[in-house]
């Protein structure tokens, strides 16, 4: 398995793993994915998809995929026959989602860390349960970072 440096281009590891079609470590290089991956603490291992890709991911399921010119890592969050919604852990709201089909998949993720360093392989119950509830707490999730941006603005009104 190669692995990317930090400096390495995207357009190099979409290479690797399209034409050499064999697996990328890949080190997580922003916060869109957080609190699951911390960027620069965090590694993935990317794997080619599978031929028929819309048959075998599911949703909780990350993946590398190309929009426009940018590579990203994110969360396949709604399936909808061959057009996925993909967002990151970190991301709320409908404008953080991409819309992307099985030919904009690059890769998918099969293992790595995560939390600064804890290894996982996503063929575990305990890592497919977790991407499932972390799927479906969407909503409360989402109200809880509210409530916290709202306590967070009016506390810091009160020590001006």
């Amino acid at each position: 398995m190669k692995e990317t440096p930090q400096h390495i281009p995207f357009a190099e590891v979409e290479r690797i793993i399209r034409e050499e079609n064999r697996p990328v470590k890949v080190m997580v290089q922003s916060g869109s994915m957080s609190p699951y991956f911390q960027a620069g603490k965090d590694y993935v291992i990317v794997s080619p998809p599978p031929e028929d890709i819309l048959g075998k991911i599911s949703r909780g399921d990350i993946v590398l995929f190309n929009v426009g010119d940018d590579i990203h890592l994110h969360r396949i969050i709604h399936y909808f026959g061959t057009l996925l919604e993909i967002r990151g852990d970190g991301m709320y709201g409908k404008k953080n989602l991409s819309k992307v089909t099985g030919s904009d998949i690059i890769g998918i993720v099969t293992e790595g860390t995560y939390r600064g360093g804890k290894p996982f392989r996503t063929d575990t119950f305990s890592w497919k349960f977790s991407a499932w509830f972390w799927v479906h707490s969407y909503f409360i999730r989402h109200q809880l970072v509210r409530v916290k941006r709202l306590l967070k603005k009016v506390f810091c009104r009160k020590s001006l």
